[in-house]
């Protein structure tokens, strides 16, 4: 039974989604919360789960500190997280020239602290702003990164200091480097990016679904689709009209890429925008 968060059900794979694959017989759950994992695999000793872990410092804090209290036997762990600093550092390298800013994700940071970003400030000179998420979070997150560029500061600003401190998470931090250790990783829409990708360390190899059921799917990960133009649409190079796939084939219902994939995604809000005045 692979164990899965709801966003990740309709995003496509290699060849098909965990939706079309669950249509199709196989035995695909969603869960709200790792812990829900934990108590699925309790209940029934007899079967084998996989917790499908996506997401980023957060999503892996929680993983790795159930994997250091030893859960269950029957329950593997297929992961699937990423580290979010270096590709902040791609950015970069790619458009050092015509960035301005950065707010820098609040939920991240809860766990890393502010210091995981000190590099865009001292390396890159570029003013950044950690905010929330909600309405006001953003307002004010924006009104401190305009004030610094109008006064030519480049600092990493902490605006959402009710969640996130300088050290960030120390309990989190240390379950994460217990767990974890970081590799090159592909980004969806993206491309490889060194240091990104947290794996299992090797004395975890018995909760590590890819080795322990041979998840290996005998070809390599793939940024995009062939012909998608996500990573150019996220770096700001083309509009998602500039896809050739672009609503016909790619829509909502039937998206290729992660631009069309999640309601945040540019392409998604950009179909939806657009619908009505076609």
């Amino acid at each position: 039974t692979l164990l899965s968060f709801g966003d990740m059900i309709r995003v496509p794979g290699s060849k098909e989604s965990l939706y079309h694959a669950r249509n199709q017989g196989a035995t695909v759950k969603i869960i709200y919360s790792p812990f829900d994992a934990v108590e699925l695999a309790l209940e029934s000793p007899g079967e084998t789960f996989v917790f499908f872990s996506v997401g980023f410092e957060t999503t892996a804090a929680g993983v790795a500190g159930i994997i250091s209290a030893k859960p269950p036997g029957n329950l593997k762990f297929l992961i699937a997280n990423r580290y979010m600093p270096p590709v902040l550092r791609l950015l970069m390298d790619v458009h050092d020239e015509s960035i301005q800013g950065f707010i820098l994700p609040g939920h991240a940071a809860t766990i890393t602290g502010v210091h995981a970003y000190d590099f865009m400030e001292t390396e890159f000179k570029l003013p950044c702003v950690i905010t929330g998420f909600e309405p006001v979070d953003i307002l004010l997150g924006v009104l401190e990164l305009i004030g610094m560029i109008r006064e030519n500061k480049h600092q990493v600003v902490n605006a959402y200091p009710r969640a996130v401190n300088e050290m960030g998470n120390p309990l989190a931090l240390e379950r994460i480097e217990e767990v974890f250790e970081k590799r090159a990783g592909v980004w969806r829409g993206i491309d490889r990016i060194e240091g990104s990708a947290f794996y299992l360390r090797k004395k975890f190899d018995h909760l590590n679904a890819e080795i322990q059921l041979d998840c290996d799917p005998g070809y390599p990960p793939r940024p995009h689709p062939p012909g998608c133009q996500c990573h150019r649409i996220m770096l700001g190079e083309l509009l998602p009209t500039d896809c050739k796939l672009f609503r016909d084939p790619c829509s909502p219902e039937n998206p290729f890429g992660p631009c069309m994939v999640s309601r945040e995604g540019t392409c998604n809000l950009w179909y939806g925008d657009k619908l009505a005045f076609l």
